[in-house]
């Protein structure tokens, strides 16, 4: 903020860019690492660079962070799976198919939240959308199996 309380404008976006590269890597190398919130630090650092898109810029950059930023959020809601804060992996999940409904991995990570929350019905819609978007994935068509089979010992039963 500046003394008249005005919000400053963000760097351009050409600055934060390779910021938000460098963080979502970092925070890569972090989830490998096995240190899950440190690398949810780096991806929210991320998510927060690329959020403004607002500014004029070529149109490969603004692809280029729209991509980031979805990427980041996927990345995210891995670590708040891993951590068993579900309702967390959701809103990640659902920001990042406000920005692309085609990006499978945020359909999956949705669809598994909603398992662990017991909301089979939501996690069954979530996972055969994912399947859909990556039919060969034998870890989504195995998460659509788990489902089923956990909603049936609950006496839930899917049509096809």
């Amino acid at each position: 903020m500046t003394a008249g309380g005005k919000q400053e404008p963000s760097p351009p976006l050409e600055e934060r860019l390779p910021k938000a590269m460098a963080a979502r890597t970092s925070g890569t190398e972090l989830f490998k690492a096995g240190d899950i919130e440190g690398a949810a630090k780096q991806y929210l650092s991320a998510i927060a660079l690329m959020e403004d898109r607002s500014q004029e810029s070529t149109e490969e950059n603004l692809k280029s962070a729209k991509e980031l930023l979805i990427g980041s959020l996927v990345n995210l809601a891995a670590c708040r799976l891993r951590q068993e804060r579900h309702y967390d992996v959701i809103d990640a999940c659902d920001r990042a198919l406000e920005l692309d409904d085609g990006a499978a991995k945020a359909w999956y990570k949705r669809g598994q939240a909603c398992m662990a929350l017991e909301q089979y019905g939501a996690a069954r819609k979530n996972l055969v959308r994912a399947a859909t978007l990556l039919p060969s994935s034998r870890e989504i068509r195995d998460a659509i199996d788990a489902c089923k089979r956990k909603a049936s010992e609950k006496g839930i039963e899917f049509k096809l």
